[in-house]
C-alpha cells in the first residue's frame, strides 16, 4: 500500500469509516488479479467487512495526476 490513515480528515461529504488505505498496482490487470483473488473474495463474504469497505479505482498514475498552477 502507499498510505494508511487511521483518522482521515474529511473535507467534504461524509466518511463513515475509521481508516483509509491507498493501494497502488502497476497495471489494471494486477489490480483485477488482486480483486478477484480467493483471499480478497473471502473478505467480501463477511458482512461486517463487506459493509466497511468502499473500494474505488483511479486509473491515473501518481505522476500523471497533478494540479496545474496556471
Amino acid at each position: 500500500y502507499l498510505a494508511v490513515d487511521n483518522s482521515p480528515n474529511v473535507l467534504e461529504g461524509e466518511w463513515n469509516y475509521t481508516r483509509c488505505v491507498v493501494i497502488q498496482f502497476e497495471t489494471k490487470a494486477d489490480f483485477e488479479t488482486w480483486y478477484r483473488s480467493p483471499e480478497y473474495q473471502n473478505i467480501l463474504k463477511h458482512p461486517y467487512l463487506r459493509t466497511s469497505l468502499q473500494p474505488f479505482v483511479n486509473p491515473s498514475k501518481p505522476d500523471e495526476h497533478h494540479l496545474s498552477r496556471d
